[in-house]
């Protein structure tokens, strides 16, 4: 997840002198100092901390195209049971829309998107005769929240099939491609079809690029690791690419 830049929220006053990019790499070297800091005091902060970074995503605006989109179908809501042991049984609503009357498609957005961003798609299903469903993640467009695990991704996408009914397919994106394994693994969703565009399904591999970024040592990561796993409630090893398919 990128969650190091702070170009649009900073408090700062810039200076017309200061790019971009170096407030970034100045708001990266902070986050590593305290990410320090916080392992020099305890591992069980450093790690707490890590995690928090490493599963808050950015909301980004969503643009004008995308709202006329959405203007055109059905809006609904999802109540999604929330099954990661952080969150202790807790339930979010997840905001949801819908075109068209025929079979079910269901489009799942990556980290920090929205479901209108594969609206593209939706009115060519909908000639088709499939109907099509979105929805924003928790923590992501206009659903609520400011976390957001792997876990609770699929449980959203098992939760807004169990409301909406049989699949016909599936089309994910990016990261919600391993989310969309991962609920076929965790909560037995099916369907015949399943398109993915640019899939993100390495997520050990994101683990490793996110811990070289704020500078984890071997140790640190392990602890990182394991306080991740304890939290989501699945480990790392369980969410590759092989284990998942293999699930599947």
């Amino acid at each position: 997840p990128a969650m190091l830049d702070t170009s649009k929220n900073s408090t700062t006053v810039r200076s017309s002198s200061t790019s971009p990019k170096k407030q970034n790499l100045a708001a990266l070297r902070l986050v590593r100092a305290g990410l320090q800091t916080a392992f020099a005091l305890s591992d069980g902060l450093g790690a707490s901390l890590a995690e928090r970074l490493f599963t808050s995503p950015r909301r980004h605006d969503r643009p004008d195209r995308e709202r006329a989109i959405l203007a055109t179908g059905r809006p609904f809501e999802v109540v999604v049971h929330l099954r990661s042991p952080r969150w202790a049984g807790a339930t979010t609503k997840v905001a949801a829309w819908r075109w068209g009357t025929g079979p079910a498609v269901l489009l799942v957005h990556g980290w920090e998107g929205r479901g209108s961003q594969l609206g593209a798609v939706i009115e060519p299903l909908v000639a088709a005769g499939l109907s099509v469903i979105t929805f924003d993640a928790p923590a992501h467009g206009d659903s609520p929240g400011s976390r957001l695990y792997l876990t609770d991704q699929a449980d959203a996408i098992a939760d807004v099939v169990a409301a909406v009914g049989p699949l016909h397919a599936t089309i994910s994106h990016s990261f919600g491609t391993a989310a969309v394994l991962l609920a076929y693994a965790r909560h037995g969703i099916d369907a015949p079809l399943n398109v993915a565009i640019s899939p993100n399904v390495l997520i050990d591999e994101a683990v490793t690029r996110f811990a070289k970024l704020i500078t984890l040592d071997d140790t640190e990561r392990r602890v990182f690791e394991g306080h991740l796993a304890q939290a989501s409630g699945i480990g790392i090893d369980a969410l590759s690419l092989s284990a998942l398919v293999t699930r599947r």
